[in-house]
């Protein structure tokens, strides 16, 4: 019997760090601090915005939520900017 794709993925992500961010979903244009790439949402002609899910840190530094999880799954719960170890 094997792994399924989706048990792969949330063995390489971190739980512990879900209760230190806070989900953020606007339309402003911003910068993941773990993987460096520049988001911006969508607008399609129906009114409808999509972005990428992403996560404040107490220290206010942003990143994917998938980004954050899988940075504190390898380097424990912190901030990959600024180093700020949290709790």
């Amino acid at each position: 019997m094997g792994i399924s794709m989706s048990q792969l993925y949330v063995d390489d992500e971190s739980d512990e760090c879900m209760s230190i961010v806070t989900i953020i979903s606007d339309t402003e244009t911003w910068t993941c601090e773990v993987c460096t790439l520049t988001e911006k949402s969508m607008k399609y002609p129906d009114g409808m915005c999509t972005s990428w899910e992403r996560a404040q840190l107490p220290c206010k530094h942003q990143a994917h939520l998938r980004c954050i999880r899988k940075w504190c799954r390898v380097n424990g719960v912190g901030c990959p900017s600024c180093k700020t170890v949290l709790t």
